[in-house]
C-alpha cells in the first residue's frame, strides 16, 4: 500500500490484526485442544468477566473517544479536533511503544506473586513493576515534552503547530499521573478480587472528565479537554494508589522517582545547548540522551539490591548491565 490513502492504511491494519490473531491462535492451540480440561465452576469467571467488560466501558468516558465527541458537540471550529487528536496519538504511541512489550505480564506475574508468597510477594512484584514505569517511561515522557516542537511540525506540518502546546500540557498530567503509578495500580486491585471497586473508580472518574469537558470544552477549546482528561485520570490514579495502601503493605517508591526526574532534568539541560531542527537531529540528540541518562544514573545509583534482583528475574541477561547501577 503507497499514498497517502486512509482506507490503505485501515487495510493494512486489519490485515496485521488477522495475522496476529491467528498467530496467536496457533501458538494457543496446546492448550485449546491437547490439555485434558478441568471442570471448574464458571460462575465465578463469568462474573469477574462482566466487570471487567463494565470496567472497560466505563473506562470510555476516560478515554480520549468521548474528549473527541464533545468537542465536535460544543465547538463549532472542527480543526480542534484535529489539534486535540495529534496531541493524544503522539502521546498513545510514546506508552505503546515503551510498555507493550512487558505490561502484558503484569497481571499473570502478581498473581503468581500472591499465589507463592501471599500479600509479601505482591508488594515486592509491584514496587519492582512501579519503578520499572518510572525507569522506562518517564525520562522520555520529559523528552517529548521538552522536544515536542519538533516532533510535531516535522511529522505534520505548521498546520497542526497548535497542538504543540496540546501535547505538552498532556505530558505534563501524565507525568503527575506516572507519579501516582498509573496503569499498575489497577492490576493488583484485580489481583486481590477488588474489581468492583474498580469499576467504581472508573466510573466515577469517567463522570468528572464528561462534567469538566462540558464546563472547560467551551472556554478553552481542545485544550480545556485535555485539562479535564488530565484531571480526571489523576484523580483516578491517585485513588488507585490510594487504595493499593490500603490493601497492600507497598512503599512509595519516592527516592527512586526523584532520582529519575532528577537525572532527566540534568540531561535535558545539557542538551538544551545543542540545536535541533528535524527528526534526523532528534535522533541523535535522543541517542546521546540515553548516553547521559545512564552516566546520571550510574552516579546516582538508582537500583536497590532488590530493584537488581527483581529485573534479572524478567531477563536474567540484565545482569550483567545492572551491576554497574
Amino acid at each position: 500500500f503507497t499514498g497517502p490513502s486512509a482506507v490503505a492504511v485501515l487495510s493494512a491494519s486489519a490485515i496485521a490484526s488477522l495475522l496476529g490473531m491467528g498467530f496467536y491462535f496457533l501458538q494457543a492451540r496446546i492448550y485449546l485442544f491437547k490439555v485434558p480440561l478441568k471442570t471448574i465452576p464458571l460462575s465465578p469467571i463469568y462474573r469477574f468477566g462482566l466487570i471487567v467488560w463494565l470496567t472497560g466501558l466505563a473506562t470510555f468516558a476516560l478515554a480520549n473517544h468521548i474528549d473527541r465527541i464533545l468537542i465536535w458537540y460544543l465547538l463549532k471550529d472542527r480543526a480542534q479536533i484535529g489539534y486535540y487528536s495529534i496531541a493524544t496519538v503522539l502521546l498513545v504511541s510514546l506508552h505503546g511503544l515503551l510498555t507493550s512489550g512487558w505490561g502484558i505480564t503484569i497481571l499473570p506475574a502478581l498473581s503468581e506473586a500472591q499465589a507463592k508468597y501471599g500479600s509479601r510477594g505482591i508488594a515486592q512484584a509491584l514496587n519492582g513493576y512501579c519503578k520499572l514505569l518510572v525507569f522506562i517511561v518517564l525520562p522520555w515522557l520529559m523528552f517529548l515534552g521538552r522536544y515536542a516542537d519538533i516532533v510535531v511540525l516535522s511529522l505534520f506540518g505548521r498546520v497542526y503547530s497548535a497542538s504543540v502546546h496540546l501535547l505538552r500540557t498532556y505530558i505534563i498530567f501524565d507525568i503527575v499521573a506516572i507519579f501516582f503509578m498509573a496503569g499498575i495500580m489497577g492490576f493488583s486491585l484485580y489481583v486481590i478480587d477488588k474489581e468492583k471497586l474498580l469499576l467504581k473508580l472508573c466510573i466515577l472518574s469517567g463522570v468528572l472528565n464528561i462534567i469538566l469537558d462540558f464546563l472547560l470544552i467551551p472556554l478553552y477549546g481542545a485544550l480545556g479537554a485535555i485539562i479535564a482528561t488530565g484531571i480526571s485520570v489523576a484523580v483516578y490514579s491517585l485513588l488507585e494508589l490510594l487504595f493499593v495502601f490500603k490493601y497492600i503493605p507497598i512503599r512509595y517508591p519516592y527516592r527512586f522517582i526523584g532520582k529519575v526526574f532528577f537525572a532527566g532534568i540534568i540531561c535535558l539541560f545539557f542538551l538544551s545547548w545543542i540545536k535541533t531542527q528535524n527528526l534526523w537531529s532528534l535522533f541523535a540528540i535522543g541517542m546521546l540522551y540515553v548516553i547521559l541518562l545512564a552516566i546520571a544514573f550510574y552516579f546516582l545509583k538508582i537500583l536497590e539490591p532488590q530493584d537488581k534482583e527483581f529485573l534479572i528475574k524478567l531477563n536474567p541477561s540484565f545482569a550483567s548491565v545492572l551491576r554497574y547501577f
